[in-house]
């Protein structure tokens, strides 16, 4: 943006997920970036940006797990999810409908909280992967991802907007831009 459009201004908000349908409609919020299953409707575009899969962050040398996370090890670890205000965590709704219980010692409100506790604790956390990534990149090597010894159905994010915006040149290049900035990595 710095360069193809250095007079732009990006807002970014998070918000429950039925607020995000009134915002398009209402034209509050231009652009919805994420995993909105509620927002497969009339009046709206979307376009895929890539797909996710959960996988398991935790500290480097975590004591009772070595180079593979096994369901028991999974089921016996304590664990720290996330539970994100008005959202719901595709992960914590599968293993409710699948009867699946673990031990959950902490609950936050944002991912990016896991990063100074995932680094210095015991307790592991399933999170998508290009957030594990983040957490590896930003975690002074002390975090380490495997993958989730339970399958969970896998994230699509999509970029969403009004059919207000489907023609409006602004619009058009910043959803390409987007669209461009997630294919290449």
């Amino acid at each position: 943006m710095a360069t193809q459009a250095p007079s732009a201004r990006l807002k970014t908000i998070s918000m429950p997920k039925h607020a995000a349908a009134e915002a398009l409609e209402s034209g509050t919020v231009d652009l919805a970036i994420g995993y909105f299953l509620d927002l497969h409707k009339a009046g709206f575009f979307q376009q895929r940006l890539f797909c996710n899969e959960y996988v398991c962050i935790l500290r480097r040398d975590h004591p009772d797990i070595g180079q593979t996370l096994t369901l028991e090890q999974f089921l016996s670890a304590k664990h720290a999810v996330v539970h994100p205000e008005g959202r719901e965590h595709l992960f914590e709704k599968f293993l409710l409908s699948e009867g699946v219980k673990r031990a959950v010692q902490l609950e936050v409100s944002h991912f990016m909280s896991l990063l100074p506790i995932i680094s210095t604790s015991d307790l592991v956390a399933t999170v998508p992967h290009d957030l594990a990534q983040a957490c590896i990149r930003y975690g002074n090597g002390n975090i380490r991802m495997l993958p989730s010894p339970i399958k969970a159905p896998i994230i699509e994010l999509q970029q969403i907007w009004h059919r207000r915006y489907q023609k409006d040149a602004a619009h058009t290049w910043l959803r390409k831009s987007i669209h461009q900035l997630f294919s290449a990595e």
